[in-house]
């Protein structure tokens, strides 16, 4: 963003697969050590200072240099063409008690999206360039749905009818559940 308003020339970018948040649709771009990198050139007539601080998980990026006075000022326009829905995708867990869930994924919608390069003088738009479309493939929600069901304890009868709770100890009968027992949609 800092290379596109000082009007550099961006020779390599790659749009990430999904929407990041802290840049708008077809203003950001991915750097993977090795692989995808962002490149960009000063075709100025003068150089530039980059300069990039960190402080309390914010970077920022600021590109420093002469402007000429009849220099366009120049703003970024995001355009919205498409919304991708996301979509809600329930997961069994059997380690969360059965009737509870837990969202473990948030959801991020998806997009089809323009980028612009708009330049002004005196206020006025003097001409614009596509800087990219790009298409980000939606981040479903994902909801952990609990299947765990404590069985009950065991019984032995006792002499006077009833019965008794049966300890550790003694030999556990196994108790048979119908089947679907641990499915969260059953009746169960």
């Amino acid at each position: 963003n800092a290379a596109l308003r000082a009007d550099l020339t961006i020779t390599d970018r790659t749009a990430h697969g999904m929407f990041v948040q802290y840049v708008p649709q077809s203003t950001d771009a991915t750097v993977v050590d090795g692989a995808i990198d962002f490149k960009f050139r000063n075709d100025r007539k003068y150089p530039v200072k980059i300069v990039t601080t960190c402080s309390n998980g914010i970077v920022t990026a600021s590109i420093y240099g002469f402007k000429d006075v009849d220099e366009p000022t120049i703003d970024v326009e995001v355009k919205i063409l498409e919304t991708i829905e996301y979509k809600t995708v329930k997961e069994n867990d059997s380690s969360m008690k059965k009737g509870t869930t837990k969202v473990a994924q948030q959801p991020v919608n998806g997009y089809v999206s323009e980028s612009y390069k708009v330049y002004y003088k005196d206020g006025k738009e003097v001409s614009r360039e596509l800087i990219s479309k790009d298409e980000y493939i939606p981040t479903n929600e994902i909801i952990k749905v609990g299947t765990k069901v404590d069985k009950p304890a065991s019984t032995t009868p006792s002499g006077n009818g009833g019965t008794t709770p049966t300890t550790p100890s003694e030999p556990q009968t196994p108790i048979i559940m119908p089947p679907g027992w641990d499915n969260p949609e059953s009746g169960y």
